[in-house]
């Protein structure tokens, strides 16, 4: 049995936004900070957690963070590469948010309203995590960037209608989720199930929500705009990291199977689909596969009509603005 760690926080603030970053290009970072730095309505703190990049330069952080005359931040700089779960969690001991939103170098929020909107929306219907709008978004040349669209996951209706079942269906067999940047989390929720995957998953922070799910915890779904997400810059995007995140998969569902008797059938399908039988699961994806390009075609056709493009225009823009001017 793997022995957790124990880590604890004293929330006095409403979020701590943790910004994850490995080798993190600087007009990215400075973009991803620049959509923080001016969220209103609530209060905020900023950690950014590097995961030990040679040659990290905490000084051009800290000059960012003076020129917007912004003093509630916290740097953490781990000395070598620990895999992004404990680098998320190196973030904990030094937060003060009830709710934690972790971001990355490259994603941004929508607006300046999206903390505010997510908290009010959560604090609300009492939700302990929720997840919001994200839309994809990739350069298509010198900056030149395209919105793609393409929400995640495809059927919103679920969450709409609070389908639990057919949510925990979508998710853990068709493995139709959102993606890890769109997610809101109460900090003792996400503190309490990363010390469950710490020692067992490297890379994977986000597969947690699958646990969630199995779990039963109701997931809230903020239907408005919330964060931009750059599709094709995560790992999960390399073909070299496939091996990795299937292990980090396989994990997670040996960790529902633990958690979950009834499911162990699902779970051991997924593992190794070789060598037990998932007819009834490979019928259930195909027909969701089948029915989910309408459906994320009609759903992508909604939502493009009310994004407006010039804040992803502004991150960008910004970013390369103090990366040429800090650099």
């Amino acid at each position: 049995m793997v022995e957790t760690e124990r880590i604890s926080y004293r929330p006095d603030i409403d979020v701590s936004v943790c910004v994850l970053t490995y080798r993190a290009e600087p007009a990215k970072l400075f973009a991803t900070l620049a959509s923080i730095v001016c969220q209103r309505g609530c209060s905020f703190e900023i950690i950014i957690a590097d995961d030990g990049s040679a040659g990290f330069c905490r000084s051009l952080l800290e000059k960012f963070f003076a020129q917007q005359n912004f003093h509630s931040y916290t740097i953490v700089a781990n000395p070598y590469n620990r895999g992004t779960v404990k680098n998320t969690a190196s973030a904990f001991p030094v937060m003060r948010g009830r709710y934690i939103k972790v971001i990355s170098p490259g994603d941004f929020m929508y607006d300046e309203t999206s903390l505010l909107r997510m908290l009010r929306f959560v604090e609300h219907h009492q939700y302990c995590v929720a997840f919001g709008c994200t839309y994809q978004y990739q350069q298509a040349g010198e900056q030149i960037y395209h919105v793609l669209g393409q929400l995640q996951p495809t059927n919103l209706e679920s969450y709409r209608r609070k389908a639990v079942s057919a949510i925990r269906k979508e998710y853990l067999i068709a493995q139709d989720f959102p993606t890890g940047v769109a997610f809101f989390t109460e900090a003792a929720l996400l503190i309490s199930y990363t010390e469950m995957i710490l020692g067992r998953i490297i890379y994977g922070e986000d597969c947690i929500y699958n646990i969630m799910i199995a779990d039963g915890i109701e997931m809230g779904f903020l239907d408005d705009h919330f964060v931009w997400y750059e599709k094709g810059s995560g790992i999960s995007w390399k073909p070299e990291w496939d091996q990795v995140i299937r292990a980090d998969r396989n994990t997670y569902y040996a960790i529902i199977a633990e958690r979950h008797p009834e499911m162990r059938d699902l779970c051991s399908w997924k593992i190794d689909p070789e060598y037990h039988e998932g007819e009834i699961y490979e019928a259930y994806i195909d027909e969701y596969i089948n029915e989910a390009e309408l459906r994320q075609e009609r759903e992508n056709a909604r939502y493009m009509q009310r994004v407006d493009h010039s804040h992803l225009t502004r991150w960008i823009t910004s970013g390369l603005q103090y990366a040429d001017l800090i650099g």
